[in-house]
């Protein structure tokens, strides 16, 4: 269980008493415990699809402050019952991104992290009435997770003042590798607020969605089969999924 290393598990996931009305009940997550207010970092890379208080009817209330992610394999990874919440929705945000703080929000009996991996994430943010078959064992998900193209990826929101090849120098890149990731027409034309996907290893080319995209479209763009983008990236293979402007896919 290499990726709960410096946690403390306080109630696994499975059956359990509940701890605050009693009775048999399942837990669809697992707590973790580091310390109040300690930072929380992501498991794994992912898009931020909500931030900020569970809202009841949302199939989040109760949650506290909330952090969901969506994954490369479209699950929705909630981190629970935070202090405080430290990115916003829309967010693009590898593994080891500092998420939150711990917290002892919503309904809980202490501080600690509330972490569940949903199957899926709409409608209502992946929560169904059938919590047994509602969520992934989070051990063995977190434990098989494949994070291959994706550990040294960084997304970098252009500021004022920036160049390509100042960001390039920063993150140990080159400008051709940032112009062939993020399919860059004019490189000495960045806009501020612009996300900028960073591979310094350059294992993977990705694309930003544009406005009007479409997988067909991006798929011509690029010079590959629909087939091949739904391959490589398995999350746009649901019948429900739509792909948004800032979305990452993988196009090599």
């Amino acid at each position: 269980m290499a990726e709960w290393n410096g946690y403390r598990i306080t109630s696994p996931f499975g059956w359990r008493t509940h701890p605050i009305r009693g009775g048999r009940d399942f837990h669809t997550g697992i707590d973790l415990v580091k310390s109040h207010r300690a930072p929380i970092e992501a498991f794994t890379a992912g898009k931020v699809i909500y931030s900020g208080m569970g809202r009841s009817g949302t199939g989040l209330g109760g949650y506290g402050n909330v952090v969901l992610l969506e994954d490369r394999y479209g699950r929705g990874q909630l981190y629970a019952h935070l202090d405080q919440v430290l990115v916003v929705v829309n967010q693009q945000i590898s593994r080891g991104t500092v998420i939150g703080r711990q917290g002892a929000t919503g309904n809980v009996t202490g501080s600690h992290l509330h972490f569940e991996v949903r199957k899926r994430t709409t409608p209502q943010f992946g929560w169904e009435a059938d919590r047994v078959n509602n969520c992934l064992n989070p051990t063995q998900y977190i434990n098989q997770f494949d994070h291959k193209d994706e550990v040294n990826d960084v997304v970098y929101t252009v500021r004022s003042g920036d160049t390509l090849s100042g960001i390039a120098q920063r993150y140990q890149t080159t400008v051709e590798q940032l112009v062939r990731a993020n399919q860059i027409r004019n490189r000495n034309l960045i806009r501020v607020g612009q996300q900028l996907v960073i591979n310094p290893n350059g294992h993977g080319n990705y694309y930003i969605v544009q406005r009007n995209d479409n997988l067909s479209i991006i798929a011509q763009r690029h010079r590959i089969s629909l087939n091949r983008i739904k391959q490589l990236n398995p999350q746009v293979s649901g019948p429900r999924y739509i792909i948004q402007p800032g979305d990452r896919l993988r196009v090599k």
